[in-house]
């Protein structure tokens, strides 16, 4: 019993000290795009770059596919952050499989960006403008509250008093055998 306690207790602050995966999708074309930054949340001043996945519509192009996804020709392609009246253009590099890249941004200040996707795609017009999750300002105040930290904390909290409690009750049992 003791055993299924702690291990139900670990579980629990593992769980709720998990981010949430921020990335959305938006179809162009004949594809499916995924987008979100590499570090999340993002943090203004803090080293970053934004995730782009590309895969054909109807491809399962979940994390959780391991499928080796056709290669997808991005050289028709224009990538551009905006933010504040500032466009600034982006390179963007294959990652580790078909279909994923990153174009290495730092964002300077919190905030929404907008991430523009532009040019040729299978020889197909595209045009996106999508807004991934918003900068975070520096110094750990988060516009969510700090919820993630504040989570750690509470599951780390709860977990010492889960086995404190463990630790006594089983004591107690020790010393009514004898």
């Amino acid at each position: 019993m003791l055993r299924w306690i702690c291990a139900s207790l670990l579980a629990l602050a593992f769980l709720s000290s998990m981010r949430v995966y921020a990335h959305d999708e938006v179809t162009l074309g004949d594809y499916v795009l995924e987008y979100g930054w590499v570090t999340e949340p993002p943090i203004a001043g803090a080293t970053n770059a934004f995730e782009i996945n590309l895969s054909k519509s109807g491809e399962d192009h979940s994390h959780e596919e391991e499928g080796d996804h056709a290669t997808v020709d991005v050289s028709g392609l224009s990538v551009e952050v905006i933010y504040g009246g500032q466009t600034t253009a982006l390179t963007l590099k294959e990652a580790d499989a078909g279909g994923h890249f990153t174009a290495d941004f730092t964002p300077e200040r919190p905030g929404k960006y907008t991430l523009k996707i532009s040019g040729t795609l299978d020889g197909k017009l595209v045009n996106a403008e999508v807004e991934p999750e918003e900068v975070e300002p520096s110094g750990g105040v988060a516009s969510d509250g700090g919820g993630a930290n504040l989570t750690l904390l509470l599951a780390l909290v709860a977990v010492a008093i889960g086995l404190g409690v463990v630790f006594a009750v089983s004591r107690n049992k020790a010393k009514s055998k004898t």
